[in-house]
């Protein structure tokens, strides 16, 4: 009798390896037919980040029916208390029916989320359906930046090491100066390190008009060069690996 083929979940595996090995997210989405494998997914963030009596202070579970971005706000933005992280969880608030007002205060949100806190938005009953909205907003909002180092930055580095690497305005405080960029290892071979910010480190579009433009002519390109650059020494800024794309000529198009 032939045996029943264990079918794999990599999405649920590929979390559970990652948080074993102490990665940990600020922001995740659950989605899918396993509902068991979510709520195991939830239990294990719990366990790590949240400590056993405390739950009341530090772990929020809320409804996503009627819940406004701004009372999201201010249960991520909450302290922990003994503890140093906070857990989050909000079951069914469709992301892709906020309307524009909420959509621009939830990227403000996430383009400055605090780092004690783990926001989970678990699709239970809705369906997890991404539109042109979503797809835009998230990649506004999110920019977190993956580069190639070499030179003594990569040396004795191994994957899933956490690195310092240059500095940017990080805590909104202009006066204390800009913060050491933390980044994660992603993989480590020839002498170079390939490198993912372990924050999203700023709120940028693709481009500042609404018009097709092509990578080496976006504003997001041209603030790398420039706003970006001086985040780096010039020994830091020689350090990074160029890397040469396939097609610097692809064109982003507003969703339709």
């Amino acid at each position: 009798m032939a045996k029943e083929k264990k079918e794999k979940t990599p999405g649920y595996e590929e979390f559970h390896d990652a948080l074993q090995s102490g990665a940990v997210r600020n922001v995740y989405i659950f989605h899918g037919e396993e509902t068991y494998l979510m709520q195991q997914a939830v239990a294990e963030l719990q366990a790590r980040l949240v400590p056993a009596g405390f739950e009341e202070f530090n772990y929020h579970r809320l409804s996503g029916k009627g819940l406004t971005v701004q009372d999201l706000t201010e249960v991520v933005e909450a302290m922990p208390m003994m503890a140093q992280h906070t857990l989050v969880v909000v079951t069914d608030m469709d992301l892709f029916r906020l309307d524009e007002g909420q959509r621009g205060l939830l990227i403000e949100l996430l383009g400055d989320f605090p780092e004690y806190c783990t926001l989970v938005f678990v699709y239970d009953v809705l369906a997890y359906k991404r539109d042109g909205k979503m797809k835009k907003l998230l990649a506004v909002c999110l920019t977190a930046l993956v580069c190639w180092v070499c030179a003594g930055y990569a040396e004795e580095t191994q994957v899933g090491d956490t690195v310092m690497f240059g500095q940017y305005e990080q805590d909104g405080n202009l006066d204390n100066g800009s913060e050491p960029i933390a980044w994660q290892v992603l993989d480590v071979q020839g002498g170079k390190a390939l490198l993912m910010s372990r924050y999203a480190l700023d709120c940028l579009p693709f481009h500042d008009e609404k018009t097709d433009a092509a990578w080496n002519q976006s504003a997001l390109n041209a603030w790398l060069q420039a706003d970006f650059r001086a985040a780096f020494t010039d020994a830091e800024w020689a350090a990074i690996a160029p890397v040469t794309l396939a097609d610097t000529a692809a064109y982003w198009r507003e969703p339709l």
